[in-house]
């Protein structure tokens, strides 16, 4: 087997491994957050009618866990989607930086009497 074989069949290797821990450590997110919502309004429903609030406490934690995990995973992806095109491709970023301008730029504000302004201080 010469190197290229062995470093290809190295890195299909990693993959598999990272897969896999992909799934048990994160597994599907919002899957598990749907399941929790509904289970939460079960609970919840149970706990209006006169039952335990013990299993409502819990649902609410894994809840927030699952929500903080699933902004997480959002915020990795745009970072790794900001570093592939943002800063590799100035042209890009350019262009989003400029919209976002645009978008933010305040162009009259209105004053205490309702009075609208346009100029600059």
């Amino acid at each position: 087997m010469d190197l290229m074989s062995s470093v290809l069949v190295k890195v299909g290797h990693c993959q598999e491994q990272l897969s896999m821990w992909n799934k048990k450590v994160f597994g599907n997110v919002r899957w598990k957050l749907t399941k929790v919502r509904k289970q939460l309004e079960k609970a919840e429903a149970r706990s209006m009618a006169g039952g335990g609030n013990d299993r409502l406490a819990v649902l609410n934690e894994e809840l927030q866990k699952l929500t903080t995990l699933e902004e997480r995973v959002w915020s990795q992806r745009s970072k790794s989607y900001w570093l592939i095109y943002g800063d590799q491709n100035t042209k890009y970023f350019h262009c989003r930086a400029s919209e976002r301008n645009k978008r933010n730029y305040i162009s009259s504000i209105e004053k205490a009497a309702g009075v609208w302004t346009e100029e600059e201080s």
